[in-house]
């Protein structure tokens, strides 16, 4: 099997996904699409609240987010990305108002946190096996579709994010397939868990967080569990 397929396969469903959104977003009234956004972002928080109860040790999470938010905010990460997405916003969206820039994060997080994400992008490495990653690829098409019709062309610019993150890992897959142990990814998935409802929150509106700010918490939650397995 030829291996980053599934990865391939994820980037042509999210781009196939959004445009179909877009279409279906453009020829709906304005009270329809922010009925679908609110939608969307509850579902946003259920899906996050799945993936943080996945954790094994809560204080992990706990740990992992409130360093992570330290660092992330002491770089100011949300001002680097919200700068990229204005960018990207100017050039390719006719709308200014930062919707653009909520969606590519929104759906970039979504889409790139999770256990299908890292076990199939370490599969596909290995192995060339793609089925897990073919799975995700139809559930992320669905999902770019449902948030492009609500937020606009950003969604489809999370397929940038696709190709870095699941490239990366299959491209590395030989070496952190040993590092990417059943604790490991528990804990990345409940820490992103965490942030996905954080997203979540910011689209229905409820609370705005600087959710990028919390990044950095997911290279501190395997670190945090490769440090107990030492002890």
């Amino acid at each position: 099997m030829i291996k980053g397929l599934g990865t391939l396969m994820n980037i042509v469903t999210v781009l196939i996904g959004g445009s179909a959104g877009l279409l279906l977003g453009s020829r709906l009234p304005e009270k329809i699409n922010q009925a679908v956004l609110s939608v969307m972002g509850l579902v946003t928080m259920v899906v996050g609240i799945q993936m943080a109860l996945q954790t094994k040790n809560i204080l992990i999470v706990i740990f992992s987010l409130v360093i992570g938010t330290v660092i992330g905010e002491l770089i100011n990460i949300e001002s680097y990305v919200n700068r990229v997405g204005k960018a990207m916003e100017r050039k390719f969206s006719k709308s200014k108002d930062g919707r653009f820039a909520r969606a590519f994060v929104a759906t970039s997080l979504l889409f790139c946190v999770g256990p299908m994400t890292i076990l199939g992008s370490i599969q596909d490495g290995l192995t060339g096996n793609y089925n897990l990653l073919a799975t995700k690829s139809m559930l992320d098409g669905f999902a770019a579709m449902m948030f492009a019709a609500a937020m606009g062309v950003g969604v489809l610019f999370s397929a940038l994010t696709v190709l870095v993150i699941q490239g990366g890992l299959t491209l590395f897959a030989g070496t952190l397939s040993g590092l990417m142990t059943g604790p490991v990814i528990a804990e990345i998935t409940g820490t992103g868990g965490v942030m996905v409802v954080s997203i979540g929150l910011g689209i229905v509106g409820i609370k705005k967080l600087n959710t990028a700010n919390m990044l950095p918490a997911l290279a501190i939650a395997p670190i945090i569990v490769l440090i107990l397995n030492q002890l």
